[in-house]
Parts: structure tokens; C-alpha cells; sequence
């Protein structure tokens, strides 16, 4: 070999440092702080959307402002960003023998099996897969059983029993009664705005709904005073006639009360909602639709954690099988 050949010769890269301990712990936290940011960050985007708060409510804030409606999907975006900025500053930065939680945390997504890791017994991973198929077997368990209690309390009849009168309020009964509304209720002595609805136009994947605000004030109400009473129906329905009758509720969205004021509504911070319905003066059964959908996520979700079970349940018995096997050829 010439003089040449071993001034380029191309040496290896020399072996990976065993971990120490500190740096096993780092590189765990690093994983274990990844999967808790984007599993918890996953369920309080859900919980924005139900709650309407949030980057969920602000995205369909702007939407309104700006494009006249919104969308479920596109009010997800924000908060899906938010979710994926650690994990693009995470992707440019590089691996160092001297960041082990950084490099646990790129581990939660890109795991290095260049890297040196610990060797864990086979006794460890036994227990590790036997914990991990109990955890996943209870929460297979329990996801129907939560189904079911959920399910119960959305078919409960409340207060008000099926079938029964509806209770009458006056405007000034229904402003004054706070948090103690009953569920379902008509409404005397008031006033449709119709000059002052404000339309709430919005989509759920491919179809479009609209929904209809209308004040509903008292006798003596000058145009410029606070609404405390509105009247929410769809568009198709709207100004239909019929008894200002229906479901009540207290409250609004943040957001949805800034854009009616921005719309010309003085609507009051804590306002009265009428859900219209035509109800022909009785109480309704209980509405089957969340207990419907109390039922598909549960399925749902007893069905994955099942699968996860059965697939710890395998790998738990297999290790069981190496071991028994490597005790037998060491007997003989």
C-alpha cells in the first residue's frame, strides 16, 4: 500500500460510550416528557374543541372575523402547530454525548439504534411486559364500563319528567333564575329582534350548518341595551311560527360572544339560550345520541387497549419461553 493510500485510509468511528446510569435516567425522562406533551396535548386539543376554548376558539374567532364562517377542521390547525413546534426544534437538533435528555426525547420519535443502551435482563423484561399487559388489560375493562355509566346518565331522565307540562317562565324569571334553569321551558312576555339575528355559519367535515341567534327582549327595551335572552334556531327555521318553546341553557363561548358584539348584538356576558324546539308543550325522552357515541368510544377505545393487551400478553409469554428454554440448555 503506497504512502498515498494510508495518508486517506478511512478509520471507523470509534464504539459508542456505554450509557451511565444519570444518562439512562435523562434519556428516559426525555422520552417519557415527549409522549406526555403530545398524548396530553392530543386530549386538551379535544377537550378545547368540546369546551370551545382555547386555540380552538381563537381559530374560529378569526375565521368568523375574517371569512364570514368556520371550520372544524381548519380550527384544529393551531393547535395542531402548537403541538409540533417541539418536535421540528427537536428534528434540527443534533445528537451529543453530553445531552441525554434531548437525545431521549428524539428517541420518542426517532429512535437511534446506533446508540448504546443499557443490557436489561431478561427477568426485567418479564416484569416490564407482565405490567404493561395488566395496565392495558384493566383499561380494556374499564373503557365499556365507563361507556356504560356515561351512557346511563345521558338517557337519565333529569329533573323534569318525559312527558310532562312544560313550565312557563316570564323574560325577567328566565334572566333572574341563574344556574337553576330547568332543562326544557317556554318563554312568555318576549320580544324577537329578528333585525339583530346574527348567523353562526360553520362546517363539521363536509357539511354545513347555520345557526341563528335572535334576541329576545322584554317589554321596555331600547335598542343599545344589553340582550340577556337568546333565541337559537337554524337557519330553515328561522322566524318559523310557533311557541317560543325549548331547551335552556346558560352561557356562551367567549369567543362567540366578542364576534356577536363585534356583529352589532349588545348581547350580556352571561346570556339565557333558548334552543328552539317544537315540543307541543311536554318534556321530550332523552336525547339517544349521547349515548350512542358514549357507546362508539368506549368500543373504541376497550378494543385498542384490548389489542395492546393481547400483543404485551404474546411478547410476555414468548420471554416466559426463552427463559424456560435457556434454564433447560443449561441444565443439560
Amino acid at each position: 500500500m503506497t504512502r498515498g493510500h494510508r495518508r486517506n485510509k478511512i478509520t471507523p468511528p470509534p464504539p459508542a460510550a456505554p450509557l451511565l446510569p444519570d444518562d439512562t435516567r435523562a434519556r428516559n425522562w426525555g422520552a417519557a416528557v415527549a409522549a406526555v406533551w403530545y398524548l396530553g396535548g392530543f386530549v386538551l386539543l379535544i377537550a378545547g374543541a368540546v369546551m370551545q376554548v382555547g386555540p380552538y376558539a381563537w381559530a374560529q374567532s378569526w375565521q368568523v372575523r375574517h371569512l364570514g364562517s368556520d371550520s372544524a377542521t381548519m380550527s384544529f390547525l393551531p393547535g395542531f402547530g402548537i403541538l409540533l413546534v417541539p418536535m421540528l426544534v427537536l428534528a434540527l437538533l443534533p445528537r451529543r454525548p453530553d445531552w441525554p435528555f434531548v437525545n431521549g426525547a428524539k428517541d420518542a420519535f426517532w429512535p437511534d439504534r446506533r446508540a448504546s443502551r443499557p443490557v436489561v435482563s431478561t427477568d426485567i423484561l418479564v416484569r416490564r411486559m407482565r405490567r404493561s399487559w395488566r395496565v392495558m388489560l384493566v383499561l380494556a375493562l374499564a373503557c365499556p364500563l365507563v361507556g356504560t355509566v356515561l351512557g346511563w346518565m345521558s338517557l337519565r331522565p333529569g329533573e323534569q319528567a318525559p312527558g310532562s307540562a312544560l313550565p312557563t317562565l316570564t323574560m325577567a324569571e328566565a334572566a333572574a333564575r341563574g344556574a337553576t334553569l330547568p332543562d326544557y321551558a317556554r318563554l312568555t312576555g318576549g320580544t324577537p329582534q329578528p333585525d339583530l339575528a346574527w348567523e353562526h355559519d360553520f362546517s363539521i367535515r363536509t357539511t354545513r350548518y347555520q345557526d341563528v341567534y335572535t334576541p329576545v327582549t322584554a317589554p321596555g327595551w331600547r335598542h343599545g341595551d344589553a340582550v340577556s335572552v337568546l333565541q337559537l334556531e337554524s337557519l330553515a327555521d328561522f322566524q318559523q311560527p310557533g311557541a317560543t318553546e325549548g331547551e335552556l341553557s346558560r352561557g356562551l363561548p367567549a369567543w362567540l360572544i366578542t364576534s356577536m358584539r363585534a356583529g352589532g348584538v349588545p348581547v350580556a356576558d352571561d346570556p339565557v339560550v333558548l334552543k328552539r324546539k317544537k315540543l307541543d308543550g311536554r318534556v321530550p325522552e332523552p336525547d339517544e345520541v349521547g349515548a350512542i357515541l358514549a357507546g362508539i368510544f368506549s368500543a373504541s377505545a376497550g378494543l385498542t387497549f384490548g389489542g395492546l393487551a393481547f400483543g404485551f400478553h404474546r411478547a410476555y409469554r414468548r420471554l416466559l419461553q426463552q427463559a424456560d428454554d435457556a434454564a433447560t440448555g443449561r441444565r443439560r
